[in-house]
């Protein structure tokens, strides 16, 4: 039985699970018995609680006498759980290595440096060209 629902547990094709045995010697109310079930493609599922019932038949020539049910949702001792996977997080996309680690930013301060320098010598030079030009003796 699907415990989470109280329904009888199918497989993936819609098969009721169950499994039967044949003549186990009770001696005892406290016997065990191990029963078997099969359950096609069983790593599918996740999360699931399951829980055996039991009935056991007395069969006499073509009749059969139901002598004792033993049919507990709760029943912990007869609780099978599937429990639920591991979540595996996608793996990260991590952008190709190309190989240049330039550091662009040390480049552009370089770059504005020379262009701020050449502008400074620009300026100063026409400065000292306008006055050398004005101290000239005239003739």
């Amino acid at each position: 039985m699907d415990k989470a629902t109280g329904e009888a547990f199918k497989d993936i094709n819609g098969n009721t699970v169950e499994s039967e045995s044949e003549a186990i010697e009770i001696k005892s109310d406290k016997g065990t018995a191990i029963v078997t079930f099969f359950i096609e493609n069983f790593e599918t599922y996740d999360d699931l609680t399951l829980v055996v019932f039991e009935k056991a038949y007395l069969i006499s020539g073509d009749e059969e006498i139901l002598i004792v049910s033993h049919e507990d949702i709760d029943d912990e001792d007869q609780t099978v759980t599937i429990p639920p996977r591991p979540v595996t997080p996608p793996e990260e996309e991590v952008p190709p290595q190309t190989g240049d680690d330039t550091n662009i930013f040390l480049w552009a301060g370089i770059a504005t440096a020379a262009v701020l320098a050449a502008v400074a010598v620009v300026i100063v030079s026409a400065r000292n060209k306008d006055g050398q030009d004005d101290e000239r003796p005239s003739v």
